[in-house]
């Protein structure tokens, strides 16, 4: 527990720096075939959803028929906003399956499905997983975001996104870093 006020601290001053930066440039530097897009911002979510295993929330556990890989305590559906450089204005939606050991104060979070929906009416499509750590009335979460696919000029869309936040557990509502980069490949029109 030594390292978490220099964790919270870290995930302070990152957060302040993908606010206040300027929009990212597509590059195709490297690989004529594909742009390359640096994205970093703040989401801001809502918890919309929770979906107990059963009728001992945290200790009862399900792969809610399929839906989860693992044995999960929970499902929980969330929505939100986010202004990312290199994509814009986008909302966002999705779900995750949560592991969760009360005793120890961490879970992991896995088989996260994302949607995000730029101003445009595109789509990002990514997928999702982390771990976190439960200190009073705040989960710390780490994590990662997968790029998997979108529509228009996000289709074939590929990348990885760091994440990281906090979200208040009275509330459901997180504040999530996310950066990386997205590759989408070059259509050429003859």
């Amino acid at each position: 527990m030594r390292r978490l006020p220099r964790i919270l601290a870290a995930m302070t001053l990152l957060g302040a720096c993908l606010i206040g930066a300027a929009p990212a440039q597509a590059s195709q530097a490297h690989n004529p075939k594909v742009t390359t897009i640096q994205v970093a911002g703040v989401l801001l979510v809502d918890t919309v959803g929770t979906h107990p295993a059963g009728r001992n929330p945290a200790v009862d556990t399900s792969t809610f028929g399929g839906r989860c890989s693992v044995p999960s305590a929970f499902v929980f559906d969330y929505q939100g906003t986010a202004q990312l450089t290199g994509i814009g204005t986008v909302t966002l939606e999705g779900s995750h399956c949560t592991q969760v050991k009360m005793a120890a104060g961490t879970g992991t979070y896995t088989d996260g499905r994302f949607t995000m929906t730029t101003s445009k009416g595109y789509v990002i499509r990514s997928t999702h997983a982390g771990s976190f750590v439960m200190v009073g009335n705040t989960s710390y979460v780490t994590g990662t975001t997968k790029v998997v696919g979108g529509t228009g000029p996000y289709r074939g869309a590929k990348g990885a996104l760091t994440e990281f936040g906090q979200g208040a557990l009275d509330t459901g509502k997180l504040q999530m870093a996310n950066y990386g980069t997205i590759t989408i490949p070059v259509v050429r029109h003859h």
